[in-house]
């Protein structure tokens, strides 16, 4: 069964590893009881946690997973998109319509998942390799549910942090009923406060992560959803030597920090970060105290310059992000065609076919076909996991991708055809060229006071100017007739059978050679920057 069939046609996404996906929230307070304006950093968590389970499929009554855990993350996202409008009849009619279809299409959209299913055994004696992930600005626990249990279904066991630093569109407190709404970044000073809290929460859930994995307690108290037992779900199955950080926007800046300062973790991935959010201070732009190498995926969008001559991502601080990791691991800064800053989150990956001109109307579109989109992130991540994680013996032999021919996603990618937006009734609610564009336009125009001038064509890529926020200029979309190879989809792993993938050599640092290589994989006429800095 192809992608396109799982993904689009039906409102169940289904994740495409050999494993099927198990879900749990975690929650862990280090002073049970106490007011949250109390704690400091580092003494609070919420999370979910995605990974492999060797059941099949949810119960036969169950109709999978909703995407939207609570109602008030729709609460949350129409405060989010309606921070700070002027208070009028027509915005709040809008933010009530939005956060009544967010609550109604979250809800109907499932995924294929199965809440406190028991872990898969780990196939190595080191135990199962892990990732944590941090959201960008307005996101929450399930806003990168593709891309994570991508992950868990290819055998890693991932933590996807609920920071509560403020930038969370809605995030639950841990041990309360209370939770935390979008309160705007408070100023540059206030946006880097939040990345360093960013960071002290990363390092807190590996912290607890370990904890888990040694079978050990911290302080305080930690709880699972859906009956399992903290002290025993992972213990003993979890390799810390072989853990990863990844995250997006906000989240991507925040894993740069981690990664240039905290070398318990091993490789990194930064989808199209926002750069803006660095501390001054972060050995990010200065030089990497660690060596952890670091994926920098960028959107198309981002990393061309719009019309005013700027790159959105900042250019500057990427440029020196980018010499700084040559101290440490280097750096593998990669632009797919047709991308934008949207690529990398769920909402444009489950909800194009059923509400793409909502989208459209709030900034939050691509060139480039979502789902395709997704399947080429996704395949970029795991392809850079295998090549600086020491990934053990089975978990390489249970993975369903290969070097040596493309990735079945990528085939079941090039089956289907391109989603597009469709009109909505509601589209006078949101005229002009999106929200989240006339926000993102107007914050670049105030906040740079010195940008560069815009390049030549010839620099820029053929496409010349590019509007910030999703309004991408045409790209080179992938042909009907580019070679994709033949589909090979992996079975179930049931303990006895995995099918066979490519061993690769684990290399310390980032080269030309896995630049290449990721470039073949994904094809070359889907890549517009591939750059290796060591």
């Amino acid at each position: 069964q192809s992608l396109t069939s799982r993904g689009r046609r039906t409102s169940m996404w289904v994740p495409h590893g050999p494993y099927s996906v198990g879900i749990t929230d975690l929650e862990w307070e280090a002073h049970p009881g106490r007011p949250f304006n109390d704690l400091v950093r580092a003494e609070h968590l919420s999370a979910r946690i995605f990974y492999p389970t060797a059941k099949r499929s949810p119960r036969p009554w169950s109709w999978g997973v909703s995407w939207l855990p609570h109602y008030n993350y729709a609460k949350g996202l129409g405060a989010f998109f309606f921070f700070r409008r002027p208070l009028s009849l027509i915005n709040v009619l809008a933010r009530v319509v939005l956060q009544a279809f967010v609550l109604v299409l979250g809800w109907l959209q499932r995924l294929w998942m199965i809440p406190g299913a028991p872990l898969a055994p780990a196939l190595d004696v080191g135990g199962r390799p892990a990732v944590i992930f941090s959201h960008g600005l307005g996101g929450f626990r399930s806003m990168y549910s593709v891309p994570c249990a991508e992950l868990a279904s290819q055998g890693y066991v991932v933590l996807a942090v609920e920071h509560a630093d403020g930038s969370s569109s809605a995030a639950r407190v841990a041990g309360a009923k209370d939770w935390l709404y979008y309160a705007g970044l408070g100023g540059d000073a206030g946006q880097v406060d939040k990345t360093r809290t960013r960071v002290a929460e990363m390092q807190l859930a590996l912290d607890v992560l370990t904890a888990m994995a040694q079978g050990s307690r911290l302080p305080g108290r930690m709880t699972l959803s859906h009956g399992l037992q903290a002290s025993r779900f992972l213990c003993g199955s979890v390799d810390l030597g072989c853990v990863a950080a990844a995250g997006h926007s906000y989240g991507g800046a925040t894993v740069a920090m981690l990664a240039a300062e905290d070398a318990r973790f091993k490789a990194a991935i930064a989808f199209d970060p926002w750069w803006y959010a660095l501390p001054p201070e972060s050995a990010a732009l200065e030089a990497w105290k660690t060596t952890c190498p670091i994926l920098i995926m960028g959107s198309y969008s981002w990393n061309v310059p719009n019309r005013d001559g700027i790159k959105v991502c900042g250019e500057r601080q990427q440029e020196r992000v980018l010499q700084a990791a040559r101290h440490g691991g280097g750096a593998l800064l990669f632009v797919v065609r047709g991308t934008s800053h949207n690529t990398f989150a769920d909402p444009l990956t489950l909800f194009s076919g059923q509400a793409g001109w909502l989208l459209n109307r709030l900034g939050l579109s691509a060139e480039l076909d979502p789902v395709q989109g997704m399947g080429l992130v996704n395949t970029a991540a795991l392809c850079f996991l295998a090549d600086h994680l020491p990934l053990g013996a089975g978990t390489r032999a249970a993975q369903t991708w290969s070097r040596a021919g493309a990735w079945s996603l990528l085939a079941a990618h090039a089956q289907g055809e391109a989603l597009k937006p469709s009109k909505g009734p509601l589209s006078w609610l949101f005229p002009g060229k999106g929200l989240l564009v006339t926000l993102s336009d107007e914050f670049l125009r105030r906040a740079v006071t010195s940008p560069k001038a815009a390049p030549k064509a010839s620099e820029a890529g053929k496409d010349g100017d590019v509007l910030t926020g999703g309004e991408v200029a045409a790209t080179v979309l992938p042909s009907e007739g580019a070679e994709q190879g033949p589909p090979a989809p992996g079975s179930r792993v049931n303990g006895h059978h995995h099918p066979a993938a490519a061993v690769c050599k684990v290399t310390p640092t980032v080269t030309q050679k896995q630049a290449d290589a990721l470039k073949e994989l994904l094809g070359e006429e889907h890549i517009y920057l591939a750059e290796v800095y060591t």
